[in-house]
């Protein structure tokens, strides 16, 4: 699918591309209100697999020496199509904008530390660092179980990743591990198909 047919796709789903913009417009005009800046990203909504959203910096120099920073926004069509679309508007976009804020004034906080979790809730979100939204991969997945019991879909990447023994994952929420020893199965297929590595 084209990238136009994709975006229009989104934005005919029930208006919820524009909801995403407007959402995203609203938060901007506060933060740069309350942080004396002039954040004016690109947004994107076709970003794909399991990240829910990014904030994007992006500083060039001239020839002449001068400096210009750009800003991106991307967020999951996945998840602004599917069940999840009230969180990405509550707690994703507060999130990613809260990165630029950070981006441009550093002095605020870095990544997800305490300085950057003050601006997020200051914008709207909770400061929450991770999700567990349930995602369906554009190439497909793969079902993991994973050592706490815990049933985990990864990526085809990632799947082949932890096949080759090249890394192994940890789970946030639970402290459990996934690696090429775990019982996994492709996408869809019941539980009770997951199988062990050979």
């Amino acid at each position: 699918m084209s990238n136009t047919r994709v975006q229009r796709a989104i934005d005919v789903a029930s208006g919820r591309g524009e909801q995403v913009i407007a959402r995203v417009r609203e938060v901007l005009l506060a933060a740069n209100a309350r942080y004396d800046i002039n954040l004016n990203p690109s947004v994107d909504l076709r970003l794909r697999g399991r990240v829910a959203g990014k904030a994007g910096m992006r500083t060039v120099t001239r020839a002449n020496g001068s400096r210009e920073t750009y800003y991106s926004l991307k967020f999951n069509r996945d998840l602004i199509l599917g069940d999840h679309f009230e969180d990405m508007l509550r707690e994703v976009i507060p999130h990613e904008i809260a990165h630029l804020v950070t981006y441009a004034r550093p002095e605020l906080g870095d990544a997800h530390n305490r300085g950057w979790q003050r601006v997020c809730r200051a914008l709207g979100g909770t400061g929450k660092t991770y999700h567990d939204y349930s995602v369906n991969y554009a190439h497909g997945g793969f079902t993991y179980r994973a050592s706490c019991g815990t049933l985990v879909t990864v990526s085809k990447i990632i799947h082949k990743r932890l096949q080759s023994g090249e890394q192994t994952r940890t789970l946030r929420a639970t402290g459990g591990m996934i690696s090429k020893a775990s019982p996994w199965a492709p996408e869809g297929k019941p539980v009770a198909e997951l199988r062990l590595a050979a």
